[in-house]
């Protein structure tokens, strides 16, 4: 997010994440639960293969798996 938006947002974006954390934890008493390195990286990976995929069907171009 910095890199796209700048420090002053990535900043803002982050302080949110965490008073919303914090604020479920107090008030609502939800617990937190780390999911881990394997499932951020899970995540970009399915972004990443999301946005390819608009972007081939933007040029009209298909994707073939690598073998």
């Amino acid at each position: 997010l910095r890199a796209r938006k700048g420090p002053a947002i990535a900043i803002k974006a982050t302080a949110r994440k965490l008073a919303v954390q914090y604020w479920r934890l107090m008030v609502n008493g939800t617990t937190f639960i780390e999911k881990g390195g394997a499932h951020y990286q899970e995540q970009i990976l399915k972004q990443k293969q999301k946005h390819l995929t608009k972007l081939a069907a933007e040029f009209h171009m298909q994707l073939v798996p690598a073998t």
